[in-house]
């Protein structure tokens, strides 16, 4: 890991991601549409309005829920 970077743990896999990321932006890494998902932080659902103002620290935990519509 070098100084840019920093590990955290998305939905149970360890990941590295550039400092100052914040988590509209790995949602966005994601391919996955920001409105179409939950996020939890660290135990705790973040709100869509705020995704791109939560910047993400080392060794945070983030699970993404993709909602997947059928019939």
């Amino acid at each position: 890991m070098s100084d840019n970077t920093i590990l955290i743990h998305v939905n149970g896999r360890d990941e590295q991601v550039a400092c100052g990321t914040t988590l509209l932006q790995l949602v966005q890494n994601m391919k996955v549409d920001p409105a179409r998902v939950v996020v939890e932080h660290n135990l705790e659902i973040v709100g869509q309005e705020k995704l791109a103002g939560t910047a993400l620290a080392d060794n945070d935990t983030v699970e993404v829920i993709h909602f997947v519509g059928g019939g």
